[in-house]
């Protein structure tokens, strides 16, 4: 009696083994197919804030040039120009986006943003009181502030905008202000733009339109934040979130 027992509990065994390694095969597959979403989504959102203001430039420059055509070539060649070095900085940050490095300088953005600015034809008048930042808080600021104007360029008519970096009491503060009407729009839901980066940048972030007309962004870290480029799934719940229309 003994042997057939052992024959069965043999072939019991081998039977849920063939299951065994059907829902480890499938359990696989699915890993991979998750690991291949992330991917897409880091990706994604790397693209759509860093090279969303890069990107921005080069079609604001490019259509001024064209305007300008006709009318003054020198300063149409200037524009034409000054696209290389924006489109030299492009190429730079999406190798670094493929490769999961994503660092901005604060300082550099702001320097950046005042020219896009003020191609334009926007008044800028910028305030930096900051010192040396951790590699992530910089990083988390100089991506706000890149969405931040890059939403002035395309959702606004803005005639004037402000931005000031502050440090004080171990928190960064940063805070774009524009007097641009109309425009609005709801925050896009698919994971990108101050949403998105409220949701990684471990601080707090508020957008919304002003009493008086224009709109406001304001963000503040008290911490160094995971960074751009990283895994969102491992950062931290923000410390607050407020969002508006723009």
């Amino acid at each position: 009696m003994l042997s057939p027992l052992i024959l069965a509990w043999l072939f019991y065994g081998l039977s849920r083994l063939g299951d065994l390694v059907v829902l480890l095969d499938r359990a696989r597959h699915e890993l991979a197919a998750a690991a291949v979403a992330a991917e897409r989504d880091r990706i994604g959102r790397g693209l759509h804030d860093v090279l969303g203001f890069s990107l921005s430039a080069v079609a604001l420059r490019g259509e001024l040039a064209l305007r300008l055509l006709d009318r003054d070539p020198v300063r149409a060649a200037t524009e034409l120009a000054a696209l290389v070095p924006v489109l030299e900085r492009a190429h730079a940050e999406l190798g670094a986006i493929a490769g999961g490095r994503v660092r901005l300088e604060p300082r550099r953005e702001v320097d950046a943003a005042i020219e896009v600015l003020e191609a334009a034809g926007i008044a800028v008048r910028a305030e930096v009181e900051t010192g040396p930042l951790p590699d992530g808080t910089g990083t988390a600021l100089a991506a706000v502030l890149r969405e931040a104007v890059t939403n002035v360029l395309r959702h606004s008519r803005a005639r004037t905008c402000t931005i000031t970096v502050t440090r004080a009491d171990g928190a960064v503060r940063l805070r774009v202000v524009d007097d641009g009407a109309g425009g609005l729009r709801a925050p896009a839901p698919g994971g990108t733009g101050l949403e998105s980066l409220a949701a990684r940048a471990g601080g707090r972030l508020s957008a919304g339109p002003r009493r008086g007309g224009g709109f406001e962004v304001v963000a503040e870290f008290r911490s160094d934040p995971a960074g751009l480029g990283g895994d969102a799934d491992g950062v931290d719940p923000v410390a607050g979130a407020e969002l508006a229309d723009r």
